[in-house]
């Protein structure tokens, strides 16, 4: 379960994620996806998250990104991740 405090940053740290939740709202500028089982990113995994400037994505066991996978996140300023 995802947490939101306040609405735009979002708390989704092991929740057992697989996927990105599709009511992560548009608007979310800080976003953590830390220690779930995302494996697969694609370019339309985070398309409607344009004001995202936060992403952690470390503890997943992410196995393949799609050429393009960030393309749309163009404020993203800080990435976490293990990969």
């Amino acid at each position: 379960m995802c947490k939101c405090a306040p609405e735009e940053i979002i708390h989704c740290n092991r929740s057992g994620l697989r996927a990105l939740p599709a009511e992560i709202a548009a608007s979310t500028t800080s976003l953590n996806l830390s220690n779930n089982y995302l494996r697969i990113l694609t370019t339309s995994t985070f398309r409607n998250l344009t004001f995202l400037h936060s992403l952690w994505l470390d503890g997943n066991n992410l196995t393949f990104l799609s050429p393009g996978t960030f393309h749309a996140l163009s404020k993203l300023r800080e990435l976490k991740d293990s990969i």
